[in-house]
Parts: C-alpha cells; structure tokens; sequence
C-alpha cells in the first residue's frame, strides 16, 4: 500500500508517460476541459485526480494567461499529475506492452519552459516495487523510439528505450505493472497547456467553456421577435385591415423554422 512519501514518487512517474507520445496523438484524442480550480493542492492529501503532488510545490502553481495554461515551478518546484487511484489504493493492472502503448500514444503540450513526464507505478505487485518512470531529457518526444528512460528507484540499470525496457520486463518475467498516475515535473518556470493521455487530451482552462443557450441571444429570443410575432402581425391583414388568408400558414413555416435552429455540442469533443 502506498503512503504518502510513496504517493509523492507516484506522482513523479506519471509525468514521464506524457512526456513519450508524440503531438500527433492529440489530434485523434477526446478533449476534457480541466478547470485550473478543480486542481487539489498536496496539502489537500487528495491523490486521485489532477493535483499539485509536490510536497513543497503548493506555492509554485499558478493559472497562466499569456501563454495560457497551468504555470509551475516559479518559486520553486512543482509537479501536476492526475491520480487514476485514491491515496493508499493499490495501482490500475496494466500489461508492459499495454503501458508502452500508452506512452507512445501520449504527450505534453509545453507552452513555455521545460517539464519532464513521468509516470508512477508499482512494479513487483500491488502496492511493491514502487517507482517513477521518465525520460532522461526534458521536453522529450514521447513517441521517438530513440528517446531514453529512466526511473527513481533503479529498476532499470541504465537508460534504455522502450523497446529495451519490454525486452527487460520479458527477461525479468514481469508482465504486469500497476499504473497509480501520469503528469509532469517542473523544476524550474514552465506551461503546460494540456496533457495527453490514453486518449484523452486534457485541455487546462482558467474555466469552463459557457456552452450559448440557443433560445437566448440573437439566435433565440430576439429572432423570435423578428421572425415570429412581429412577422404575424403584418403578415396577417390585408390592404383594408381584415386578417389574410395566409397568416396561419406563415406563423407555422416561422415555428417549424426556430424550431430548426442547432444546438450548440457540449465543451468535451472528439476533436
């Protein structure tokens, strides 16, 4: 079971995953909004979920307009990792092959400085061998085959590619890893704009996308007026006062005609 000293390297090992994957993932992927509030601090002691995971990092995390995104290590270090278990929970069971599949498919959008990606893990079993694993470099391309890794607690004797590190797994018998979490580590003044991951790119926001209510506005209430009351008055006497023949029929082509106007789609997309 992980406690909170083995919570903080979890953390560590889910920004290296980001890092691997290559951009073009981020194309494919379905786009969750983050909010920058929704982000626990450590000091909150929530793991699952996107937090702030280092233990002195709570006042070097900031929301970033000029270049949006989520701003960290400005006073220090700090790390933003998404938590896929709770604190003390055992890691999710994934194949090696399944994780290296995961990392090639993932990736960080940097909009300024550096972060590396790492991802937390268990190694021996549930709860055991716990370690982070990342890239040597900063900034690194998740999905390049050259690029090296590493990891905290020196299961890997040296820096190797992913292809090295299945064929270790293989010849250490280790099939299965139990995956606690992904993000990324800013030493020093960075932004991420968003984080890619199994899929899904998560788009940090200062808030929430306002989805326009399609009754309201210019396309709702106002075109009421103009398209439907107003339209019915004149529409429905003639040249000597006495309702027109046609007015029942244009309130209706006016009705079935709002009645047609698209609703805006929902803040998360398949971009």
């Amino acid at each position: 079971m992980r406690t909170k000293s083995v919570k903080r390297t979890v953390s560590l090992v889910a920004a290296a995953a980001l890092v691997i994957a290559g951009a073009s993932a981020a194309s494919a992927a379905t786009i969750e909004e983050v909010p920058f509030a929704d982000i626990n601090s450590y000091e909150s002691d929530i793991y699952e979920g996107w937090h702030q995971e280092h233990p002195a990092g709570d006042d070097s995390i900031a929301w970033s307009d000029e270049p949006a995104g989520v701003q960290l290590g400005a006073s220090g270090p700090a790390q933003l990792i998404n938590g896929l278990v709770e604190t003390d929970a055992p890691g999710e069971a994934v194949g090696v092959n399944e994780l290296i599949d995961l990392i090639r498919g993932a990736s960080v959008d940097v909009a300024a400085g550096e972060v590396v990606f790492q991802i937390g893990l268990f190694v021996e079993g549930p709860g055991d061998g716990w370690t982070t694993l990342r890239p040597v470099s900063a900034n690194a391309d998740l999905s390049d085959q050259a690029t090296l890794w590493t990891d905290s607690k020196g299961f890997l004797a040296a820096p190797v590619t992913l292809e090295e590190l299945a064929d270790n797994a293989e010849i250490a018998e280790i099939e299965t890893v139990y995956l606690a979490g992904f993000g990324v580590h800013a030493q020093n003044e960075a932004v991420v704009s968003s984080i890619t991951w199994g899929g899904t790119t998560f788009q940090f926001v200062e808030k929430l996308t306002e989805v326009e209510d399609p009754e309201d506005g210019e396309n709702g209430d106002d075109n009421g007026e103009e398209n439907g009351d107003e339209v019915n008055e004149d529409e429905g006497l003639d040249d000597n006062g006495n309702a027109a023949e046609t007015g029942d029929e244009t309130s209706a082509d006016d009705g079935d005609a709002a009645a047609a106007t698209p609703v805006s789609g929902s803040p998360s997309y398949t971009g």
